[in-house]
């Protein structure tokens, strides 16, 4: 948006120095910037082309991957970049959430904790709406614990896949196996922490909101 908006400020001082003319004050001289936001563009996604590349070179033409609570403005562009993108976006009761992202150090206080939940029910919100037009799969948690079958009919016609694995949903994980835990010192499985009154509180109200929004798929 910057450069964008001073596009006639950095052309006209372009010109005038190509045009032997450049011994004015200029603060900042910037090539041509058509080419030059085409280039921050491919350098901003490139990651995501080595993704696919990688993934066809290892046989797999169809590929993603996880990475939980996405902002939507990533969840735009990723769209724009990849207009055949599927999102699978996994609901889980936020109270739940809550306690194990509690337990993981991933929420220290209680403001840390207001701000999970605030942004816990914009991303939901935001794939509400965005699923009206585009490939999104709301898929509940709880739905895939009490009723596997169920969440991987959901999945399998959802995704171009042609068969799924049901036995990973045996394993129950949430620790690394290969490498000691330097946070918890230990392989094992790590337990949900508790919530206090306040932290509480900040889950509870934004439960409510999200019924009172009609989003759906919560207890």
């Amino acid at each position: 948006m910057v450069y964008a908006q001073s596009r006639q400020r950095f052309t006209s001082d372009l010109d005038r120095v190509m045009q032997g003319a450049g011994d004015g004050w200029i603060v900042d001289l910037m090539p041509d910037i058509d080419g030059y936001l085409q280039a921050l563009h491919a350098g901003a996604f490139a990651g995501l082309g080595h993704c696919r590349d990688h993934a066809l070179g290892a046989g797999r033409p169809v590929w993603g991957f996880k990475y939980p609570g996405w902002p939507p403005h990533l969840m735009r562009q990723l769209f724009d970049v990849l207009p055949g993108t599927r999102v699978v976006c996994l609901v889980r009761q936020l109270a739940d959430t809550a306690r194990s992202a509690k337990a993981w150090g991933a929420i220290d206080d209680e403001a840390q904790m207001q701000a999970f939940c605030a942004q816990w029910l914009r991303n939901l919100a935001f794939m509400h709406h965005w699923r009206q037009d585009h490939a999104v799969l709301m898929l509940s948690y709880e739905t895939l614990v009490a009723d596997p079958d169920l969440a991987l009919a959901q999945l399998q016609a959802f995704l171009p896949l042609q068969a799924m694995d049901r036995g990973v949903l045996d394993r129950r994980i949430n620790s690394p196996r290969e490498a000691l835990d330097t946070r918890h010192g230990q392989r094992d499985y790590v337990a949900p922490a508790a919530l206090n009154a306040s932290e509480q509180r900040w889950v509870d109200e934004a439960m409510a909101a999200a019924r009172t929004a009609g989003l759906g798929g919560l207890a």
